[in-house]
């Protein structure tokens, strides 16, 4: 009587050992690209990061050097200052993006007619490719009379402006060229205030609030995640910019705009000292990690609903 059970036992084995096999062969190529394309080569700019590699000398024996390069970099003037510039960047970028991104879905936020459109229309740069827009704006951003927006400005008797041209106003044209992507945010911020329910807005009304009330009282609060969100993927962004500066100024003038990630690839391919450049990547990676958690450490004043408060009553 022992034999059915057994050969029932080792069926439902053997079918849900083929239901593994046949899930582990659909996430392969998932797993796979990541093993080989995101985990080898971060474990490879480790272990380069430990080495004087250099990238053009062909067949060159591995010259280790433990943590000399990690110890050099806080003796590298132009890294610091290439870190100071990155650093004011995103702080001054990532602010100036959440404010405008929420005005503008404030705005948009409504149900006239067409609005879609002119959601569609704000989205519409952020699916740009990077070097058709650095293209567009090179010829907007032109310093002479002969730039589009300084033309624009001759009518009023302005300009014309030095925009990438000068130290004194290139990081400030690269903030101002940031906020071209501000639809992503956008609508971002527009899915929160949808998610928001209206009847915290009618309870509100009732007891006589205003429109700013009800703003920072029941909008802000309820749409904190998404602060938060925007926040730590515009630190991230801002902290690896790099297409704007290489394709328009290439850094400069003077280094003006040598943001992190392009002094690294300028070391690391340019110049072809991967192991120092590599060990810059990982300084920038730390860097990140490091912004991030205090943000997650600091997060106390996201609102998640009624989860969170359960959270919060099981903590106290």
């Amino acid at each position: 009587m022992a034999f059915p059970a057994k050969r029932d036992l080792l069926m439902k084995l053997t079918r849900s050992s083929k239901d593994n096999i046949a899930g582990w062969l659909f996430i392969a190529p998932c797993v796979l690209g990541l093993a080989f394309f995101t985990a080898f080569p971060i474990i490879l700019s480790f272990i380069y990061s430990l080495t004087d590699y250099q990238i053009l000398q062909f067949n060159a024996p591995l010259v280790w050097n433990n943590f000399a390069n990690y110890i050099n970099i806080f003796h590298d003037e132009k890294f610091l200052d290439s870190f100071r510039l990155t650093f004011l960047f995103a702080f001054v970028s990532v602010f100036i993006s959440l404010v405008l991104s929420f005005v503008l879905a404030l705005l948009l936020n409504t149900k006239l007619k067409g609005i879609k459109a002119f959601r569609v229309l704000i989205y519409t740069p952020c699916i740009i490719p990077a070097v058709a827009s650095a293209a567009i704006w090179k010829d907007l951003f032109n310093a002479t009379n002969a730039g589009l927006i300084n033309r624009m400005f001759a009518v009023f008797g302005l300009g014309p402006f030095t925009w990438f041209s000068s130290v004194d106003t290139a990081l400030g044209t690269m903030v101002l060229l940031s906020l071209w992507g501000l639809g992503g945010n956008m609508l971002m911020w527009i899915a929160g205030f949808n998610s928001v329910s209206p009847v915290y807005y009618e309870a509100a009304e009732l007891d006589g609030a205003n429109a700013l009330t009800k703003m920072f009282r029941i909008t802000i609060p309820l749409v904190s995640p998404v602060i938060f969100y925007n926040l730590i993927v515009g630190i991230i962004g801002a902290f690896q910019s790099f297409g704007s500066a290489y394709l328009l100024t290439d850094g400069g003038p003077l280094d003006s705009t040598n943001f992190l990630a392009l002094h690294i690839y300028r070391i690391g391919i340019t110049k072809g000292n991967m192991g120092y450049a590599s060990s810059m990547a990982w300084i920038m990676f730390l860097v990140i990690m490091a912004l991030t958690a205090l943000a997650f450490l600091s997060s106390g004043w996201v609102y998640y609903g009624d989860e969170d408060k359960k959270r919060r009553k099981i903590k106290t």
